[in-house]
């Protein structure tokens, strides 16, 4: 009898840690995956516009990231109450500056979403190759906007090209400045020389790209002068690749 009480008890427990198993094994009803939400254009373009939209908060070129620039260039003067701006206006800023914050985090998030975007234009086998190169040119040319913007005004950070989902992979090691500048220029040249057009004025497209890269290797350029590095790199970190025909016949 002894026995039996024995069995029927490890039945009992083994049903209860079942049920517990499926009670607590959820899928959440308000949100999805990556792989759950992008599987075609469609959910590729939506995710191409949360990038965009990232770019348009406050602490990026809502309002934020043209105060800074003004504020630590002496451009602008501080007259509110703000203590963050204060401490900007004085080239004196602490580690819990608020605005700094938010214009780190709110980079690594556009960054973040374009990488995604990144990987599965790669990955998806339902797209043309049109559509690919114009999911991958706006992109790749955003997220090295977004890295610009950073070691502009942080100098060393960490260069992310892989998305990252949860905490795995979050805390990873600062770059150098001159191979956040390479790998910028690097991903810029690649999609310039994309067939495929994007339309619209309000979208990263080829002559954005090609500005862009003037623009940072004009930055790569005043940054190996700063650091004592020889006219002749300076010159290199100022040919613009491809050549400027190719911008000329982009806004023409």
């Amino acid at each position: 009898m002894k026995s039996f009480k024995i069995i029927y008890l490890f039945l009992f427990f083994s049903a209860g840690l079942s049920a517990c198993d499926g009670l607590l094994d959820v899928q959440p009803v308000d949100a999805v995956t990556a792989d759950q939400a992008i599987t075609d254009a469609a959910g590729l373009q939506s995710a191409m516009l949360g990038v965009y939209d990232a770019f348009q908060s406050n602490s990026l070129y809502g309002r934020d990231l043209y105060i800074v620039g003004a504020l630590s260039s002496g451009d602008a003067e501080r007259t509110g109450t703000s203590l963050d701006y204060q401490q900007i206006s004085n080239r004196n800023i602490l580690a819990d500056n608020a605005v700094t914050e938010g214009i780190w985090a709110q980079s690594y998030t556009a960054i973040n979403q374009a990488n995604a975007v990144i990987a599965k234009a790669n990955s998806l086998g339902n797209l043309t190759e049109e559509q690919r190169e114009q999911f991958l040119l706006q992109a790749y040319g955003l997220r090295a906007l977004a890295h610009l913007n950073l070691v502009q005004l942080f100098g060393a950070i960490p260069y992310r090209d892989q998305p990252v989902q949860g905490l795995e992979g979050l805390d990873i090691a600062r770059t150098s400045e001159a191979e956040v500048y390479e790998n910028i220029l690097a991903d810029l040249e690649m999609v310039a020389e994309f067939s495929a057009t994007v339309e619209g004025r309000s979208f990263m497209n080829l002559s954005g790209i090609m500005a862009l890269d003037a623009r940072a290797s004009l930055y790569y350029a005043t940054f190996l002068a700063q650091n004592g590095q020889s006219a002749g790199q300076c010159i290199s970190a100022l040919l613009i690749k491809p050549p400027l025909w190719k911008l000329q016949q982009a806004l023409i």
